[in-house]
């Protein structure tokens, strides 16, 4: 210290073994610096203070704000360079977000903690490639060391794109998968043979065309001019070379007698009575050409129904042939089962029968009524979905089929872990956290289960 003044001074070194280190200090022009050595008038660029020896405290001292008093500063830390670090994997598939794998440290056969003993700092872990994972230590812990780990593609998101076939103009393409990922193509769905997209294509194959010579019309006989066909796409053309297509009405010339016209319908056929098409000449003549009768068609929402006594259950009729429609409907024993002429059906008494619904077209369907004392008990159960992946936040509604229609046993839903996976009485289900949880749905004796899965 000069003249009762400390000068300011910033010191910057590197021991070569935990990296770059700055401190100010207080120093006097003859006091001692770093080293014991004397400081310099001028700023110094470099200079070796510590001990090169690994795991060495080193000692610098500097002067506090005092008149006589020192700090000693030991830097006294275990060096990351001594310890292992490792992964479950040195290989992990691409899934669009950030991979984070665990990471062991064992130093000098000591476990680490994370964030007590050391931090993680993860690089380059979304794409797909060699990504870094690098370990900074803490606490009693100083520098670091670098891991690396791969990304790779797993083509799990592969677009199908169908096989077309190449026509006489266009040109076609063989069947590939494109994996949107790493922007590659293959010709099979597992991704194991790689193609570009200009090996796919299957070039035109151009017309193959016959020629139609012209020939004259007649009075009741039309001709047409000269055309050709192509045996391969169908199409007509006015040229050898294929260049110009055209309609094969285009080429008809006209008979020079009747003009009729195209046909027209003129009356419409229904599953009753045909109908009829009917071209007409300017002159007033005409031809007509019969439009078959419809064919009768019914469609109803069971094939039989099992009921309780007194039971009750509406069959629906649908699909019926325009101009068609219900006349009757009639039971084969009605102290077993009535109907109404709206389809309601009655059970009354155990036994079984026949419903009859007879169509005004004379066409008739039959089902089968069984009725018991009991109740109608399911005895078959379906869900749309026995696996099911969500993410966080997102639902979905599980869809159940019970047999038969008529059952009277409640369908109920309940998750083995609804913290996980939640699910009302109308079976949509929540995903809450990630994790895994059974969806089971119960009709009397029958149990279906549905894997939910939570990312």
């Amino acid at each position: 210290m000069d003249n009762d003044t400390w000068y300011l001074v910033d010191a910057t070194w590197d021991d070569q073994l935990s990296g770059i280190r700055t401190i100010y200090l207080l120093a006097g022009w003859n006091s001692k610096g770093f080293n014991h050595n004397t400081l310099r008038e001028e700023r110094t660029e470099k200079d070796t203070f510590s001990s090169p020896t690994k795991y060495t405290p080193q000692a610098f001292i500097y002067p506090l704000i005092s008149d006589n008093s020192y700090l000693i500063d030991i830097i006294g830390k275990i060096f990351l360079s001594q310890a292992a670090a490792s992964m479950e994997s040195d290989a992990y598939a691409y899934t669009g977000n950030a991979i984070r794998p665990e990471v062991k440290v064992v130093c000098n056969g000591k476990v680490l903690v994370k964030d007590t003993d050391y931090r993680v700092i993860y690089k380059d872990n979304q794409d797909i490639g060699t990504a870094e994972v690098t370990i900074h230590g803490i606490g009693e812990y100083i520098g670091n060391i670098t891991i690396r780990f791969q990304i790779y593609c797993g083509h799990n998101n592969m677009l199908h794109t169908e096989g077309k076939k190449a026509t006489c103009t266009e040109a076609g393409k063989a069947e590939y998968w494109y994996c949107s990922v790493c922007e590659k193509y293959f010709s099979d769905e597992a991704g194991t043979k790689e193609t570009t997209l200009a090996d796919t294509v299957i070039s035109a194959t151009g017309h193959q065309l016959n020629k139609t010579d012209s020939k004259a019309a007649t009075c009741t006989e039309a001709g047409n001019t000269e055309y050709w066909t192509c045996n391969a796409c169908g199409k007509y053309f006015s040229d050898e070379a294929g260049t110009n297509e055209t309609r094969l009405a285009d080429t008809v010339i006209p008979a020079t007698g009747h003009h009729y016209g195209e046909y027209q319908l003129t009356k419409e056929a229904t599953a009753l009575e045909e109908g009829v098409r009917t071209a007409y000449c300017s002159c007033g003549a005409y031809m007509t050409v019969a439009v078959p009768a419809l064919t009768p068609s019914i469609k109803l929402n069971v094939s039989s129904l099992r009921l309780r006594v007194k039971q009750k259950y509406t069959v629906k009729v649908t699909g019926l042939a325009k101009g068609d429609s219900v006349v009757s409907w009639s039971t084969g024993n009605k102290k077993i089962a009535r109907v109404s002429q709206k389809g309601v059906v009655t059970g009354k008494a155990r036994g079984n029968t026949i419903i009859t619904i007879r169509l005004a077209s004379g066409y008739t369907q039959k089902i089968r009524v069984y009725v018991q004392q009991g109740i109608v008990k399911t005895t078959a159960l379906k869900i749309s979905n026995t696996r099911l992946t969500l993410k966080k936040g997102r639902s979905y509604t599980l869809r159940t089929t019970v047999a038969p229609v008529t059952s009277q046993e409640k369908v109920t839903f309940k998750s083995s872990n609804s913290k996980v996976v939640s699910v009302n009485a109308k079976g949509k289900i929540y995903a809450k956290k990630k994790g895994k949880a059974r969806i089971t749905v119960r009709s009397g004796k029958k149990r279906r289960v549905c894997v939910v899965t939570v990312k």
